[in-house]
């Protein structure tokens, strides 16, 4: 297994390297996110209490900024100290989530893979960690709340798996605390006792429902402290636009579609997805289908449901994406955006790495070409995009090129059929 996380570890830093000679994005939130009162303030207790207690810009993540406040007070504002710290957050959690997957997948029944979890849990790692999609989160100082509440995340899952084993009151508390942990580093961290449901349901544990339940309340509480708190900063943050149930409902359909797609076959990635609409505006007829086709998909799950594996990974999915798809109105200036889809990520892979595992058992060199190329695929498409994000001016042109791009397309196909 130690070579399994060597090489985890080397490609990681081999595909983002180039990210250390990055410079702030002083026109993308760099400048206050980042460089602000709080990290200029330093290690001071009064300083720290702030930074503790108090919303900034409708932001609250204390243990992100705190790690501002670590790098700042050692290698002072060195772009190339808080990018290779980003790095380090990345490699950490892609070794976590090997780790993660690698004993889960050990303890779920009848699992037709469970003599080859190393490598099923390394091969989802691998695509994960060189995914196009983090590239945001990794290359994106500002985005790292991202990283800091993921590592305790994943951290919470890998002994949450230990203490099902064997619980002991000692792993409770220890959960209980890397749930807070992961919260203060962001709010999305509050669907963790969902996730810690669906660990029960893959690996069938035989303890009653009520049990399971009782065993959840206490996280259940946080969360809803932890919902609370969010809903409060948010709403400290200023005015934003403010979208109708009916509206949101239609993103949510549309939202699951797109993080989705981007999974799968991510292409025309950019720094910034805008509302189609303003609040009151008519909203494009293409948004009724989406939430179409993602009904469509949840049947096919559902008929399909005794494939625990997709259930799994369709319910993963979904469930890190809930405080993003926009079912509950919070603060927010773009309908996606690829950081959110960071963790939510592993379920849609996990599916695609075990039947690709499985295929390979009767068509070896099929599945190995297919899994060599869709990795060379993303490598690829991650070193050449972490390039636009070497400072404001290059995101924001690559993202005027794309736009620019879509708009003749359209030009042209209308011109076509005129």
């Amino acid at each position: 297994m130690k070579k399994h996380i060597f090489s985890l570890v080397l490609i990681v830093i081999a595909v983002f390297i180039s990210i250390v000679g990055h410079r702030f994005l002083y026109q993308w939130d760099d400048h206050w996110v980042v460089i602000n009162n709080y990290t200029d303030a330093g290690l001071d207790w009064k300083n720290l209490w702030a930074v503790l207690t108090e919303f900034y810009h409708g932001q609250y993540a204390p243990f992100n900024e705190l790690s501002y406040i670590l790098i700042h007070a050692v290698f002072g504002y060195s772009p190339m100290a808080f990018h290779a710290a980003s790095l380090l957050w990345h490699t950490a959690n892609t070794v976590l989530l090997f780790l993660f997957l690698n004993r889960l997948l050990k303890m779920i029944p009848n699992n037709p893979l469970a003599n080859q979890s190393a490598n099923v849990a390394w091969l989802c790692a691998l695509l994960w960690a060189v995914h196009p999609v983090n590239v945001e989160p990794v290359a994106w100082i500002s985005a790292s709340k991202i990283l800091v509440y993921a590592f305790y995340y994943l951290a919470a899952l890998l002994l949450y798996l230990y203490y099902i084993e064997r619980p002991r009151l000692g792993k409770y508390i220890g959960l209980l605390a890397l749930f807070v942990a992961s919260f203060l580093g962001k709010e999305q961290a509050v669907v963790l006792p969902l996730a810690f449901l669906l660990v029960d349901y893959l690996t069938k544990r035989e303890e009653k429902i009520g049990y399971l339940l009782l065993e959840k309340a206490p996280f259940l509480i946080l969360a809803l402290f932890f919902g609370i708190v969010t809903i409060i900063s948010q709403g400290a943050g200023g005015n934003m636009p403010e979208y109708s149930l009916w509206q949101r409902l239609l993103f949510c359909g549309y939202t699951l579609y797109e993080y989705m797609v981007k999974t799968v076959l991510p292409m025309n990635l950019m720094y910034l997805y805008p509302f189609p609409i303003a609040p009151d505006g008519e909203m494009p007829l293409m948004m009724y289908v989406y939430p179409l086709m993602i009904l469509a998909a949840a049947y096919l799950v559902y008929v399909f449901r005794k494939e625990r594996m997709l259930v799994l990974g369709a319910l993963f999915f979904v469930v890190h994406l809930l405080v993003a798809i926009h079912f509950i109105s919070i603060s927010r200036f773009a309908i996606v955006a690829d950081r959110y889809n960071y963790l939510a990520m592993v379920g849609p892979l996990l599916v695609i790495v075990h039947y690709l595992c499985l295929w390979h058992r009767k068509h070896k060199m099929a599945a190995r070409v297919v899994l060599g190329l869709y990795f060379v695929y993303l490598c690829t498409y991650t070193i050449i995009y972490q390039q636009n994000w070497d400072n404001s001016e290059h995101v924001k042109r690559h993202y005027n090129e794309i736009v620019n791009s879509h708009k003749s397309s359209s030009e042209s196909l209308s011109n076509t059929k005129l």
